[in-house]
């Protein structure tokens, strides 16, 4: 689609966001978001929410730890689409995902014109997360353009499809490939198990259940430390968690103490870890273990 030239109305019906594996994509892109922005007090829900000028922000100094503050600031419109310029401008001097980088605009953003927010998102996490997670088909979105004279035209725009991934996705074939191979599992789980326990024994600690030994961020901060060679101070999370609150805190303080380390949990979500979600536990390991093998 040419984005010089929108003319007409466009529409996105809300069970068209509801399509697979478009929803499945959307939701990766929004827990990557919200693990991102949670520690400034930001929380995002939608795509809409990440149409914001304070959001998008913080997501750019964070990720490519850029002086892009301007949270707690009122502009009127046309001074916050014009802040929305200066920021892309970072973000154009910083992806290397190019593809869609003349798909979105201030305007569009300011606008939440859902297909912009998506080619922006994926130029973002493409350049900045590690686990992308593999696609087998192309990422779409169906639009429909309403013009005059009461014509109205659909179409599908492609946000991505394996092909732009590239390199991006071999890291994760790779755990796919584990996952998806029970031999090689059951010896992937023996591994991990043996490293952490390597880290923990030290302290008396032992684990042995991939469902329920991860669910509460305990033993998830303390192999941080051990790893990292630095204490944990028992005050910035709950020694003994009972509540899913208190859980849900310390798995946010791993993940935190985890992306100081140089070690993605972009798209892992918190609730997976606290309900004992193997896959998420195990790849959360994984990606500790390629950091410190």
């Amino acid at each position: 689609m040419n984005y010089d030239n929108l003319d007409g109305v466009f529409e996105i019906p809300k069970k068209c966001l509801e399509e697979q594996p478009l929803k499945t994509y959307i939701n990766n892109l929004l827990t990557w978001v919200q693990n991102i922005v949670y520690e400034e007090g930001l929380v995002v829900k939608t795509l809409e929410d990440v149409a914001s000028l304070v959001v998008l922000s913080v997501l750019v100094s964070i990720s490519y730890r850029k002086a892009c503050d301007h949270g707690g600031v009122v502009f009127t419109s046309d001074e916050t689409i014009q802040k929305l310029d200066e920021l892309f401008v970072v973000i154009e001097q910083e992806v290397t995902f190019r593809e869609s980088i003349n798909k979105w605009n201030a305007k569009m953003i300011y606008n939440k014109y859902i297909p912009a927010l998506l080619h922006l998102l994926t130029a973002l996490y493409m350049e900045y997360c590690d686990d992308i997670p593999t696609i087998s088909e192309k990422i779409e979105i169906t639009i429909f353009q309403n013009k005059q004279q009461g014509m109205r035209y659909q179409s599908k725009e492609t946000i991505l499809d394996a092909r732009s991934m590239g390199e991006k996705t071999k890291k994760d074939d790779v755990f796919e490939a584990i996952i998806n191979n029970p031999d090689k599992l059951k010896q992937f789980e023996e591994g991990l198990l043996k490293f952490v326990n390597v880290q923990l024994s030290p302290m008396g600690r032992t684990v042995s259940n991939f469902n329920s030994d991860f669910d509460d961020g305990v033993n998830l901060i303390l192999l941080c430390g051990a790893l990292g060679n630095f204490y944990v101070a028992g005050h910035i999370y709950s020694l003994k968690p009972i509540t899913r609150p208190e859980k849900e805190s310390n798995i946010r303080c791993a993940f935190e103490i985890l992306n100081d380390l140089e070690v993605s949990t972009t798209f892992i979500d918190v609730n997976e870890m606290v309900d004992g979600n193997k896959r998420a536990t195990l790849k959360v390991l994984y990606s500790i273990f390629k950091r410190y093998k």
